[in-house]
């Protein structure tokens, strides 16, 4: 949705239109995985799955949710490729800043410094 907020108000209306039934048809899917995925790690911990099972499991939710996350992106990019050069270029710029990590924000904060093995600084109380 943010991808949209600068859009022209016609192309708003039809981008935000076209995320919105996207994400209800993908929606039973991305359930499906999430359940699979709890069921996975609950038969585990339950002795009731073999750990091969239980990643062979867990790679099929995986394969679900990107299957839901393709469809969504394909009809991004057929709308998108209507559009005109300024919209397209306008939600591919959006997109790829929210592709980022962080949204295309710094991971840290500016000037913390890094430390072997990660994690902030020592206290020096």
């Amino acid at each position: 949705m943010r991808a949209s907020r600068d859009l022209p108000e016609p192309q708003r209306q039809e981008f935000r239109a076209l995320l919105m039934a996207q994400s209800e048809a993908v929606r039973p899917d991305l359930h499906g995985a999430r359940r699979e995925r709890v069921r996975a790690w609950d038969a585990l911990a339950r002795g009731e799955a073999s750990a091969d099972e239980t990643s062979r499991r867990l790679e099929a939710a995986r394969l679900r949710e990107l299957a839901a996350r393709s469809q969504i992106e394909e009809a991004v990019t057929a709308w998108a490729a209507r559009q005109s050069p300024e919209v397209r270029a306008q939600v591919a710029a959006a997109l790829a800043q929210d592709a980022m990590p962080g949204g295309g924000r710094p991971l840290r904060p500016q000037g913390l410094p890094l430390r072997p093995g990660g994690g902030p600084p020592p206290r020096q109380d």
